[in-house]
């Protein structure tokens, strides 16, 4: 059987781009993002100089601007693929080649065969036990595929990272992070912890440097059922918070849906608190509202339904550029307080979630535009944007009422 290869980013792209354009690709692929803008970008590939000629023999700079970005994608998610394959490694995964979908699927839904011991005697196979003990034995050996819990609790951690990653939660440090996910059969066990030291032996940079970075070390704990009980559900993330764990619970009202819940809120710093309680949402998923009772739940979604059809202004309905929006209200001076973010529609544990985030002062009750501007920006969620909307009318309507 001949083994199939599929050639890497750098075959690929480096005969179209050169070396010294492959070279900055590479640079561009060690952030998550493409650096500065496409004007500053245009003005580092004019820098090169002696760059190759690219795509069908034009010397534009945008020309080369775009082969380069290109094989700056093309390095990350080749980057991305190798620490896929390393953890399949690392589990057990046989190294097969993704033909298909099919043969993928089949690969996934296969049940590990058990390896025969018919015609075995005790003393070749486990010296002192008899053949029924051997097969009883024999039953929790697998191929080169892994166990099926091996596999199961791979999806897990891939699919709580992605949502820790696409929640409001920010865990990051200068050092290490040390993640673990563990999937258990016991709801009380749900939970998540963060502890967070000083790694004397990861200091900054500087062969006499005194200070250490601060590491962390993360365990959340989901149950077995995570990807049927959440994931399945589009549960992961509600308005920027982290779930859990949910179980669905009846509800008459048409177009709402109400889970019992657990859920995860940051404290100040890299402090975590998990909550239980209820999220109410929209079928169409569109709104929720955590709350701690069934009635709480269900009354905050229903306010914040009815606020979402009536918009406080019309940048609200115009939905505006992220970075547009921030210019706009950056050279403001007024207070947005937490009342503002209930006023519109926002749960406690998001609101805290969210200003803990962010480094705002969620026990001040206030903080100027400013920082909200500046939180938005880094963390644009519409709850925030709904914020300051109703803070700048607020502010208007007193000063109407003062004059």
């Amino acid at each position: 059987m001949h083994k199939i290869k599929t050639p890497s980013a750098g075959e690929i792209h480096l005969p179209i781009i050169g070396k010294k354009l492959f070279k900055l690709a590479l640079a561009w692929s060690s952030t998550a993002d493409l650096p500065g803008t496409k004007k500053d970008r245009s003005e580092i590939i004019g820098a090169v100089k002696g760059r190759k000629v690219v795509i069908h023999g034009s010397s534009s700079i945008k020309a080369a601007l775009e082969a380069t970005e290109q094989a700056t994608k093309a390095i990350r998610q080749a980057r991305k693929d190798r620490q896929v394959m390393r953890e399949d490694r690392a589990l057990g995964y046989c190294p097969v080649e993704t033909v298909s979908k099919i043969t993928r699927s089949f690969i996934e839904r296969r049940t590990p065969a058990t390896p025969r011991c018919f015609g075995l005697t005790p003393s070749n196979v486990f010296p002192g036990h008899t053949l029924t003990e051997q097969r009883a034995m024999l039953k929790g050996a697998v191929l080169h595929g892994g166990s099926m819990n091996q596999r199961l609790e791979a999806r897990i951690r891939r699919a709580v990272i992605a949502a820790y990653n696409a929640s409001a939660l920010d865990l990051s440090v200068a050092g290490d992070e040390d993640w673990t996910v563990i999937a258990t059969t016991h709801p009380g066990e749900v939970g998540m912890t963060s502890e967070t030291y000083k790694d004397w032996g990861n200091r900054y940079s500087g062969s006499k440097s005194r200070y250490a970075k601060t590491s962390i070390v993360v365990e959340i704990t989901v149950p077995h059922g995570y990807l049927s009980r959440v994931i399945s559900r589009n549960l992961a993330v509600v308005d920027g918070v982290m779930t859990l764990d949910a179980q669905p619970m009846d509800c008459r009202e048409p177009g709402i849906e109400v889970y019992r819940a657990r859920w995860i809120s940051q404290g100040i710093g890299k402090s975590i608190h998990v909550h239980e309680g209820f999220i109410a949402r929209t079928s169409d998923h569109a709104l929720g509202f955590h709350g701690k009772t069934y009635a709480s739940a269900l009354t905050g979604l229903r306010r914040k339904q009815t606020l979402a059809e009536h918009p406080d202004t019309a940048a609200e309905r115009s939905d505006q550029a992220i970075k547009a929006f921030a210019r706009r209200w950056s050279d403001k001076d007024f207070l947005v307080s937490v009342q503002d973010a209930k006023d519109t529609g926002s749960c406690d544990y998001g609101i805290r979630s969210w200003c803990h985030a962010n480094a705002l002062p969620y026990d001040a009750g206030e903080v100027h535009i400013s920082a909200v501007v500046e939180a938005y920006r880094k963390m644009p969620l519409p709850e925030a944007r709904r914020a300051i909307l109703h803070a700048w009318n607020r502010q208007q309507s007193m000063a109407t009422k003062a004059a």
